[in-house]
Parts: structure tokens; sequence; C-alpha cells
């Protein structure tokens, strides 16, 4: 390793850019390189200070997997992208970006990593070379690219649709945002921090009961709309279930395709038929009729 370049960059996998510890470490034998190159359409950069040399077991069993044909996919798209740093500088180090001393396991299973100019993290499946639309996103752009290959930044619209597509959580859709912000793919204009407020959008079609002791959804109908989904009632079943703490309502796709849609939720009512009454005139149900799915058995009289 160069003295310029901490050695500590070794502690992570070259694939996933996860810390690997040594005892869940492997070597990059030639079999791994190739399934590297079919899988990635990519080249493993060797004999430099600035990547690592090692691979993590989870990444080395799966392409060892998928290369004998027996697993059709791996966990991501588009793998680490690393790029020559130049000169060392804390900034522009993943290895200083993502400080890992004194981290034990169980910490690291909750860390959350972030890029730095010359390593980009991994991107969901969904944006791998093959399926992504090359006027939103070129994730090699080189000095020599031509005016056929200039770089089209994406709109907040494209960039709002994407994370609506991958069905991102808040603080995923962030770091996708950033990412994309990091590489100029993005439009000036576009808010990386928009998505922590989200949730507005959807906020209007929920109210609370009389008494403030269930909140709900008074407007399924809409809600579906401003979510995109093209709401049919017979494709969907109605899910009611309660614990100890809490009570909960969710509309449940009976064909697994769209996303679970929570419509009621308390942590005072009481399991009681009373209480299912007052859920289903809340949510509307006799303009849907749903088929309901839950334990009545268990409900007290």
């Amino acid at each position: 390793m160069s003295a310029n370049f901490p050695e500590n960059i070794n502690l992570f996998c070259y694939v996933c850019g996860k810390r690997a510890f040594s005892t869940n470490t492997a070597l990059l034998t030639e079999q791994v390189e190739r399934a590297f190159k079919l899988y990635f359409d990519s080249e493993i950069i060797r004999g430099v200070s600035w990547v690592p040399d090692k691979i993590c077991k989870t990444c080395y069993n799966g392409l060892n997997i998928w290369i004998q044909g027996k697993r059709s996919s791996l966990r991501f798209g588009v793998p680490m992208i690393w790029t020559d740093p130049g000169e060392h500088n804390s900034d522009n180090c993943y290895a200083c970006a993502n400080k890992i001393c004194g981290v034990n396991r169980k910490g690291l299973k909750r860390r959350v990593y972030i890029s730095v100019k010359s390593a980009q993290i991994p991107l969901p499946h969904s944006f791998s070379i093959e399926t992504m639309d090359q006027s939103d996103f070129t994730y090699k752009p080189t000095p020599e690219a031509g005016p056929s290959n200039k770089i089209i930044p994406i709109s907040q619209a494209r960039m709002d649709k994407i994370v609506a597509e991958l069905n991102l959580s808040q603080r995923e859709a962030e770091k996708l945002a950033q990412l994309l912000k990091e590489g100029n793919n993005l439009e000036p204009n576009v808010k990386v921090t928009g998505y922590r407020r989200r949730q507005l959008l959807f906020q209007r079609y929920y109210t609370l009961n009389e008494g403030n002791t269930f909140v709900y959804c008074h407007d399924i109908k809409g809600l579906m709309e401003a979510m995109a989904i093209n709401y049919v009632a017979a494709d969907w079943r109605m899910f009611i279930d309660s614990s100890k703490s809490s009570l909960k309502v969710v509309l449940l796709h009976k064909y697994n395709k769209k996303p679970s849609i929570p419509i009621g939720y308390s942590t005072d009512m009481s399991e009681t038929y009373d209480s299912m009454k007052i859920i289903l005139d809340k949510v509307c149900y006799t303009d849907h009729m749903s088929r309901i799915s839950c334990d009545l058995k268990s409900w007290r009289c």
C-alpha cells in the first residue's frame, strides 16, 4: 500500500463497499473476476492502493452461485464504482468518510455507508445498465465523450418517478438523490431533502375520529390516486390485526404486486366488535366491499 492512502481501505469489500471482517473475506479469484465482468459489464481494478483487494463472502458466494446458473440476480445492479482519487484527501477517501475503527459487528449492521467522489456506493438493481434510461444517468462518463453521450440531468419530476417506481423509503430516497447530486446528475433545482416532507402529500387523506383514538383514511380512492395506483377494490383485502400495544388496518394486494397500504391505526381502541364496527364505518367499507382478513374469534364482545 502507498503511504498516501490508509491501510484500512482493505477492510471494505471491493464489490459492495461494506466492512468485511477477516473471517468473512475471500480473495478475488479468476472465476469471481469473470463473474463480476459478465454480470456488471465492468473490469476489476487491481494493483493500486486506493481500492480493496478483497471481497466479502456474501458477494463472493453470490457471484459464484450466479455464474453457476443457480441464482438469477444479485442484491444490486451496479457495484461500488472506484475511481482514482489522486493525492490522498480525507474528504475524497472512502475509508476516511466511513470510519469503522471501534465499531463492532452489531453496530455495523445499522451502519449507513456514504459515497465520496472517488467511490460511489452500489445502486439498486433497477438501475442496472441494461434497464436504465441512458438519458437520465450515465455511470461512467469520460472526458472523451462526444455530443451523443452528453449527460442530461434528471429533473425533479423524473426523480420523483424513480423514487416511486423503486418504492424507496424517505431515507433511501434522500440517499439516492444525494448520490446522484454528487455526480452532477441532477438539475440544480432538484431538492435532495425534499423527501423528508413527502408524507405531507398523503396526510390530507387521513384524519382522527371524534374521540381522538383512531387515525384512519377517509378517502381510499383519493389516496390510491395520489400514490399513482390504479385502484380496483376487488383486487384488495382488508387486513385487521392487533397486538398488546396497537391495532392496525392495512389493505393488501391479493396478487402481491403492489405495496401494502395502511388505512387505520390506534393505540387506544380495545379488541371489541364495537371497535370493528367503528373501523368499517370510518373507512367506508360499504363503498369498497373488500374481503376482510382478521381473527374474529379473538375479538371480545
